[in-house]
Order: C-alpha cells, then sequence, then structure tokens
C-alpha cells in the first residue's frame, strides 16, 4: 500500500503561519519526519490562504523536495496553484483531486496529462458528498470515463469513495468500504482515502482509524493519506500485508520487528501521551504540547480530561503559546 503523508496541512495548527511566514525549518521537519517514518509520497496543502494559494503550493514543493527524495500529492481544487507546485516539483505527482464538477476537471485533467502525472478521482458530483454506494459508484464510474477522455491511462488513476465521518452519518464507514469493493470488481482502478477523516469529531480517534484502515486494506485498498507518524497505524499496515498475504514469507513484518517498528511508542512519542497521574497535572501540560494533540485529532475537552484541568485552560495555554510564536 501507498503511504501518503498528510501533515503538511495548512488546516492543522502551526502549518498555516509556518507558511505565512515562509518558516522552512519548520516545514522541512515535518517532511523529514513523515519521510523517515515510511511515507511514499508527502501531500502538501496550501488552501487556507486562497488568494495567495499558487504562491505557497509553488513554496511548498520547492522547500520540501529540497530536504527529501519523495514525489509530492498536490493537495488542491485550484487550477493555478497545481500549475505552478507542478513548475518547480521534481519527479512524477499525485494531484488531489478532480470531482465530478466538470469545471474542476477542464481544469486540472489538461495539466495532469502535460506532466504524465497520477491524479485522485473523489467520486463526488455536483451535487455534492454521496450518501450511498450507489451514488458513489455512479460518479465513480463518471470519473473514469472522464479521465478516459483525456487520453489519460486509468493505471494513473486513484479513486476515492469520499469518507464522512461516522460521527455524523452512521452508515458513512460501510458505504465507503462498500464503494473499495465494487471499484476493485467491476471498475479495476486503483483506490485512496483520507483515513482520518473516518473519526473526526470522535474520542480515541486513532482506535477508529486503526480499525477503518485494517477493513480497507482487506478490501484492496491501494493508498492511504494517513499519519505516518503514528506507529500503531503504520505497524497495523505491516501487519495487514503479512496476513493478507502481500509480504512473502513475512520478510517486511519481520523486518520491522527486528527494527522495533511494531512496538507501542513509549510515553512521549508520536501516538499521544498516556494517562496522568489522577489529580496531578503533566509536566509537559503546556500549550506547545496541546497543540500538538490538537494536531493529532484530540478536542480541548479530551485534552482538558487528560490534564485534570479545565477547557478554559487549555484554551489560554493554546492562546498562550500561538501568540507567542507570532
Amino acid at each position: 500500500m501507498i503511504v501518503i503523508g498528510e501533515r503538511i496541512n495548512s488546516s492543522l495548527s502551526g502549518v498555516a503561519e509556518a507558511i505565512a511566514g515562509r518558516d522552512e525549518a519548520f516545514i522541512q521537519a515535518l517532511a523529514l519526519r513523515q519521510a523517515q517514518a515510511g511515507a511514499h509520497f508527502l501531500e502538501v496543502n496550501a488552501a487556507s490562504a486562497p488568494g495567495e494559494e499558487p504562491d505557497n503550493l509553488e513554496w511548498l514543493a520547492r522547500i520540501v523536495q529540497e530536504v527529501v527524495d519523495l514525489p509530492l500529492c498536490l493537495d488542491s481544487a485550484s487550477t493555478p496553484a497545481v500549475e505552478a507546485a507542478l513548475s518547480s516539483h521534481l519527479g512524477r505527482a499525485i494531484v488531489n483531486s478532480i470531482t465530478g464538477e466538470p469545471i474542476r476537471a477542464e481544469g486540472i485533467l489538461p495539466l495532469v496529462k502535460k506532466h504524465g502525472c497520477q491524479v485522485v478521482g473523489l467520486a463526488v458530483g455536483p451535487e455534492g458528498m454521496p450518501c450511498s454506494t450507489r451514488e458513489r459508484m455512479e460518479n465513480a464510474r463518471l470519473l473514469t470515463e472522464t479521465v478516459r477522455g483525456y487520453g489519460i491511462p486509468l493505471e494513473d488513476l486513484y479513486l476515492d469513495p469520499g469518507v464522512l465521518p461516522v460521527s455524523v452519518a452512521a452508515e458513512a464507514g460501510v458505504a465507503v468500504l462498500q464503494t473499495l469493493r465494487d471499484i476493485k470488481s467491476t471498475l479495476g482502478v486503483k483506490t485512496v482515502l483520507g483515513v482520518s477523516n473516518i473519526s473526526f469529531g470522535l474520542p480515541r480517534r486513532r482506535l477508529l482509524n486503526h480499525t477503518f484502515l485494517a477493513a480497507a486494506l482487506a478490501l484492496g485498498l491501494d493508498a492511504a493519506i494517513l499519519d505516518p507518524l503514528d506507529r500503531e497505524l503504520m505497524a497495523t499496515t505491516t501487519a495487514a500485508r503479512a496476513l493478507l498475504g502481500e509480504d512473502e514469507y513475512c520478510a517486511a513484518y519481520l523486518a520491522a520487528f527486528r527494527q522495533g517498528l511494531l512496538d507501542a511508542p513509549a510515553h512521549g512519542a508520536d501516538s499521544g501521551p498516556t494517562q496522568p497521574t489522577p489529580g496531578k497535572r503533566p509536566a509537559d501540560a503546556t500549550g506547545e504540547r496541546a497543540i500538538v494533540l490538537i494536531q493529532e485529532g484530540y478536542t480541548m475537552a479530551e485534552i482538558a480530561r487528560l490534564w485534570q484541568v479545565s477547557r478554559q485552560r487549555v484554551f489560554q495555554l493554546v492562546n498562550k503559546a500561538r501568540k507567542s510564536n507570532q
């Protein structure tokens, strides 16, 4: 399975500020950590400032590839932004994404063909995100025909079923998994999805993410946009390959074991904090640590419970840290 690292995204705390301030060290450190953790592609997103997106996405693409020898996944619906980023990109990028809206495909697909890129087709029609498997498959078929019509090989297309959080749509997980199965069995096209979308708004997000990824891999998922710094999630992909017959003699699994990559990380590592002693505030209960936890999917209420403090106190710590970094 192809791992696409998701951490360089302007919607995440600290990244938008780093882009605006042209903080190369911050962005390049994120890139290096994800590459070292085993990512095959790094996604870059600069959509938080639409008027500056072309310049910002080109800057991200250039400075990330100064320190890692990996291709990028350009996450943008803006044709000018994608064109700017491709002008400095090294290697074969993935463009994320086109949808069933003709105007989006008309802007992006000529660039995909010109630069020999791969492209993500998000199974969303003009009416918005579909609810059912049937609607997703209709959109998937439309996207397949659209890409073929531009003379782009279907081998260069990844179909994304479109993941809604199970917190807002109880059948969202089932619908996505059924769509993955049907895409593989009827269209024969590669698939991709954003793993963490499934758990948005819920506690213990990583538990949901790990379980969802394992189920998707069993149905033939080809690529996933995920957090490669989540060691347990990466270990799940290694174990799944062994169980699905994709790792001959379990060679990759045994290699990962010998390297300690299958072990649960110690307290303070990227998988998040352990529970503190009741009634005691942890020594690392700082605004900077709270920002990291928010990036990893924790809510302020969850952080407050972990640290045995009020939500207002967490809010104050985060605001203080952000102001000190400006």
